[in-house]
């Protein structure tokens, strides 16, 4: 390809942009903004967006899923289950010539599930598997972070439906292998996380993160073992030892008399408003509560903490009774960490409230114990995996499994061998075209330059003639590029004439692997040849281009 041909406005002078991606890839002429979060995607970006879509495709061919595209206008009524599933994005609406309304699609999890109950019907059609790469459509509110956060994104979308749960659980191990493999096949390193999904009916989520300081997730690590989960799921071990010692008379104090008394042995009353229900939450004192966890143990989107003043409010008898009567008229939930407590403190700076000697049983009935605590840096890891450790990351895919409620609800379902009705098993992998364009350039950016993986690169080699007026240069270029191409590689010949620094300035920006110039060493047949992953610069004969490659590309 000649670079004559090509549109590819680079700009050398420095943009001010936060993310590393966004100023290279505007700076190399792989893309430019239109709008805030929208971006017009250039031939180069191209190129390397349908590369990543090739790896994607050949992966899931092997997983007998079928390519197929589902529209981005989407009507109105899917809106409330759509925007159920994405709570925390806002949806763009557009209004038709009739002046009915419609979105641009944010997922497609209620087509898919139309699709399926109009066109599957029998067992004997199951599993099946169906895929589509296709723009998404979400009005970010929080900070842009460029690419990455950009209102309309690229996204493979994997959907797959099975008569029973067996078959879906195979189906979703061989594709965490999958999502697996295409991560690595485009040079990102990753970390495999147990996580939280918006989604409708989502359960058994697994998130896959991209370690970076820009990330705004943060996750959590085992130090000794594979466990990874981010802070709305993660667990850690708590190791406590039942006491047996003789219930001691409860005695009301002060918070001040608790002061030194060990946080471990002392339970936080929380008080919060779930669904328009008053419930108390039982914590230990050197624990934060995890409101994700709250939501998902009840269900809810939203909850509420209650302080005193609206405690008042609801409960007009407060200060007439002791604690522990106000508390006995709700249902009572406490961590699994409290459990082995014997003659405890209770200490409430809410309430300005505290005791001695509380026990479960007796000043406190629970309805039932739930992990509630929110994990901190440096806590036990489950199942003794040493310790738990932080980073931040950004999420470029996740698979879920979704609850059989769900499909149910929905009217998912097929006949079995039996002509009997079964709720469908469904499944959904996600991968972010756009987000893993962009993070590779995160990744491997070095010094203001790219570099791209080999496999995804826009090209494979980048020939820069430094002189179109020298006809030794112009020959060896075109010698060199005939050998090249018998070989397999894809070309990029900056053919244009312009200065020499302004070629070798722009190859810098566009950051193809392998880079060939040929200077006035021409007319010896002598070409520089640059492997820039290796950082390698050497000067070879051009009869010894193609066999110095195969050596050192083999090497990597």
């Amino acid at each position: 390809m000649k670079q004559s041909k090509l549109l590819i406005p680079t700009r050398h002078c420095a943009e001010e942009i936060d993310t590393i991606s966004e100023r290279l890839l505007v700076q190399a002429g792989y893309v430019t903004k239109l709008a805030t979060g929208i971006y017009a995607y250039l031939p180069l970006a191209e190129r390397v967006i349908e590369k990543i879509s090739q790896v994607i495709e050949q992966e899931l061919s092997t997983r007998n899923s079928i390519k197929m595209r589902m529209p981005n206008l989407l009507p109105q009524e899917y809106s409330l289950e759509e925007c159920a599933s994405q709570a925390s994005e806002n949806l763009f609406s557009v209004n038709d010539a009739a002046s009915e309304t419609y979105m641009l699609a944010p997922a497609h999890e209620r087509s898919f599930m139309e699709l399926i109950m109009k066109e599957v019907r029998s067992y004997k059609e199951l599993p099946l598997s169906l895929f589509q790469t296709q723009m998404k459509y979400r009005d970010e509110a929080k900070k842009q972070r460029g690419l990455i956060d950009s209102r309309e994104f690229l996204m493979t979308d994997v959907y797959s439906f099975h008569a029973d749960q067996a078959s879906l659980d195979q189906f979703y191990r061989e594709m965490e292998e999958s999502l697996e493999r295409i991560l690595i096949k485009c040079g990102l390193s990753f970390k495999v996380v147990n996580g939280a999904s918006k989604r409708i009916g989502a359960r058994a989520l697994r998130e896959f993160l991209i370690p970076t300081p820009i990330g705004q997730k943060i996750f959590c690590y085992a130090s000794e073992g594979a466990y990874a989960a981010t802070l709305a799921v993660a667990t850690s071990d708590t190791i406590t030892k039942k006491s047996h010692a003789t219930y001691q008379p409860l005695e009301k104090t002060t918070i001040f008399d608790l002061q030194e008394a060990p946080l471990d042995q002392t339970i936080k009353p929380l008080f919060y408003l779930i669904n328009e229900t008053i419930v108390v939450l039982l914590l230990r004192a050197d624990h934060l509560l995890n409101e994700e966890k709250v939501k998902h143990f009840f269900q809810q989107k939203q909850i509420t903490a209650l302080g005193e003043q609206e405690l008042l409010d609801l409960i007009p008898d407060f200060n007439d009774k002791e604690i522990f009567e106000i508390i006995a008229r709700f249902e009572v939930f406490a961590d699994p960490s409290l459990a082995d407590l014997v003659n405890a403190q209770l200490s409430s700076h809410t309430l300005d409230l505290a005791y001695r000697h509380v026990n479960f049983g007796r000043e406190l009935i629970v309805t039932q114990f739930f992990d509630m605590q929110l994990v901190k840096e440096g806590d036990l890891a489950p199942n003794g995996q040493g310790i738990l450790h932080f980073d931040r990351g950004i999420s470029v895919a996740q698979m879920t499994k979704l609850a059989p409620a769900y499909a149910s609800q929905v009217g998912a379902v097929f006949l079995d061998d039996q002509a009997q009705t079964q709720t469908l098993n469904m499944g959904y992998y996600g991968i972010g075209l756009t987000r893993v364009f962009a993070l590779i350039v995160e990744m491997y950016a070095s010094e203001g330059k790219m570099c791209w993986p080999q496999v995804i690169a826009p090209f494979d080699v980048h020939i820069l003639p430094l002189d179109i007026h020298d006809p030794f240069q112009v020959e060896l270029a075109k010698q060199l590029a005939r050998e090249l191409e018998q070989a397999g590689y894809d070309l990029l010949i900056d053919d244009r004439d312009v200065e020499a620094t302004t070629k070798q300035q722009d190859a810098s920006l566009i950051g193809c692997p392998i880079q060939c110039t040929i200077s006035n060493k021409a007319v010896e047949g002598v070409i520089e040849l640059e492997i820039k992953a290796k950082q390698a610069i050497l000067e070879v004969r051009k009869e010894e281009v193609l066999s110095t490659l195969s050596i050192l590309l083999q090497s990597e």
